[in-house]
């Protein structure tokens, strides 16, 4: 009952959004925002004593919907108030938010999806404040790095959710890469393959069954990330 009516709460908020939502000045975008990330996020938190497997999807649930909620009030904000910044600037502000308040969440109270959040949000945030500081070549580099750090140490040590983590981190590693290749197309179009096939050597490189599900995560980033570069890679390299 409470997915059903959670669900057709905010089936009805984003209907009421959709019309209504272009008729309210960017301060009313805010507070309307803001409040509803704050019922939402301590609804999350009267959940929290409670371990059972639906209440803690339930509480995953509202606490994505209040980060959610907290991104739009940051766009909110940066129209209002920071309408002449660049846009890796403006991205960077609601990645920030996106990330700490789900690192917040996710440090109350341990939850996948709130550490899915928190590390993508990171990243985007690391990305854009590269992007900011240089350019999108540099940029993607600085992400290629980080992620690629932290899969590794997702692989290495014994951390919370393990898998969460690992495939967040090479999802990124492909797109930090990826996203350089905007600048440098040769080199980029050549380090998603590269970057694609270590991910598949590292998922080979698991053995041990309790690391089953990071070695699968690993598997499927690899294949996308190869099925996705390899042909433009070859028809790149075929038109030189």
């Amino acid at each position: 009952m409470s997915y059903v009516g959670g669900g057709l709460g905010l089936v009805g908020l984003v209907l009421f959004s959709m019309r209504s939502w272009e008729d309210f000045d960017p301060v009313a975008r805010l507070l309307i925002s803001a409040i509803a990330a704050v019922l939402l996020g301590l609804g999350g938190f009267i959940l929290s004593d409670d371990d059972r497997g639906a209440v803690v999807r339930l509480r995953g649930f509202l606490w994505l919907v209040a980060t959610a909620a907290a991104g739009v009030s940051a766009v909110s904000y940066c129209d209002e108030w920071m309408a002449d910044a660049t846009d890796a600037r403006r991205v960077l502000i609601v990645a920030g938010v996106v990330a700490a308040i789900s690192a917040a969440f996710w440090w109350s109270r341990n939850g996948m999806i709130q550490q899915a959040t928190a590390i993508g949000g990171a990243l985007v945030a690391i990305g854009a404040g590269s992007q900011d500081l240089w350019d999108k070549g540099v940029a993607g580099l600085v992400v290629w790095l980080v992620a690629g750090t932290l899969l590794i140490f997702a692989v290495s040590y014994d951390v919370p959710s393990a898998w969460v983590t690992s495939t967040i981190a090479a999802i990124g590693c492909l797109a930090g890469v990826l996203y350089a290749s905007d600048k440098w197309q040769a080199e980029g179009l050549l380090g998603t393959v590269v970057t694609a096939g270590a991910i598949l050597w590292l998922s080979a490189l698991i053995e041990v069954r309790e690391r089953d599900a990071i070695r699968m995560g690993l598997i499927i980033v690899g294949i996308v990330g190869l099925v996705q570069s390899v042909p433009p890679t070859i028809v790149y390299f075929a038109e030189d």
